[in-house]
């Protein structure tokens, strides 16, 4: 049940049915029978089970009149706590319900605040003609245009995360407040490749849009409608139920950030995955930076001819 192996334990105690049948609440001294329904709400289905069980046997003591327990206090559990989730466990899922969504967010309105500025806000003055008569390649221009508006995407992204993550242990009430102890140093490194990669993928989609639009403000209204697209990416880790486990999930742009967060905060981690994620979205981003220098070399769409 702590692996989450298993659902549910239900311990009865020796010679239930006797001491059921013997047991009067208002002569008898010794404690009433007390059933014990170990459980991991850690996992969905567990917690589900002990619910159900749980009703059942409520049913059952309301009509035998009181003549047994349930989760009480006992030697196996003296603070009548039977849930064997840990304070990892329960951070793992809640996190992995909530966060992908807040990243996916946190990424795009990084990105978001800064590409539109960057490509639309320079056609508006007049000064990205001025870099493109330059001897530099356009291809080039458009890559260091990219690379330029990640850097700041990822380091807005990171900060907002890093603090959301860093206030959600004391939020939920857990004894340990730091997320240092449930998560190691890779998983924080395949958390950073991961978020990259999703930069990029939006910054480059918004940089394409940025350089067919006229100015900021036309930018910022083609940039509105993705938002509910990412928004139902990002809802995909919360709604997801158990991490899907077969890589052709992870072929779908943004939907595969989402699956991959949440499968790093949850402890089900699968390399391959991961790195499929992160292939394909720098593929998707090399494709837009190959279509934002075609831009770039056509006079008609940079200088609105």
């Amino acid at each position: 049940i702590s692996n989450q192996q298993t659902d549910l334990l239900i311990i009865f105690p020796e010679n239930f049915d006797e001491a059921v049948a013997n047991f009067d609440s208002q002569t008898s001294v010794a404690p009433a029978p007390n059933i014990e329904l170990w459980a991991n709400f850690a996992r969905t289905e567990s917690g589900e089970a002990q619910s159900i069980l749980s009703d059942i046997l409520y049913g059952y003591h309301h009509e035998l009149t009181h003549r047994f327990t349930l989760n009480a206090p006992s030697e196996n559990a003296p603070d009548g706590d039977y849930n064997l989730a840990t304070d990892a466990d329960m951070f793992a899922m809640l996190v992995g319900m909530i966060v992908p969504l807040l990243f996916i967010i946190f990424i795009y309105t990084g990105c978001q605040s800064i590409a539109p500025e960057s490509i639309a806000g320079e056609k508006e003055r007049g000064t990205l003609g001025s870099i493109l008569v330059t001897p530099a390649n356009r291809r080039d221009i458009a890559l260091g245009k990219i690379l330029g508006i990640a850097v700041f995407a990822v380091l807005s992204a990171v900060v907002s995360m890093l603090g959301a993550l860093l206030a959600m242990p004391n939020m939920m009430g857990l004894e340990s407040g730091n997320i240092f102890e449930f998560y190691s140093v890779t998983d924080f490194i395949l958390l950073l490749l991961v978020v990259t990669s999703t930069s990029l993928v939006f910054v480059s989609l918004l940089s394409v849009l940025s350089a067919c639009s006229k100015s900021v403000k036309e930018a910022t209204a083609y940039a509105t409608p993705i938002m509910l697209l990412v928004f139902v990416a990002g809802l995909i880790g919360m709604i997801a139920g158990r991490i899907p486990t077969e890589t052709t999930y992870y072929l779908i742009p943004i939907a595969n950030s989402s699956l991959s967060i949440n499968s790093i905060f949850s402890f089900e981690i699968n390399v391959l995955n991961i790195l499929t994620t992160i292939i394909v979205n720098l593929s998707v981003s090399l494709i837009f930076t190959v279509i934002l220098a075609q831009i770039f070399n056509s006079e008609k769409i940079v200088f609105d001819k």
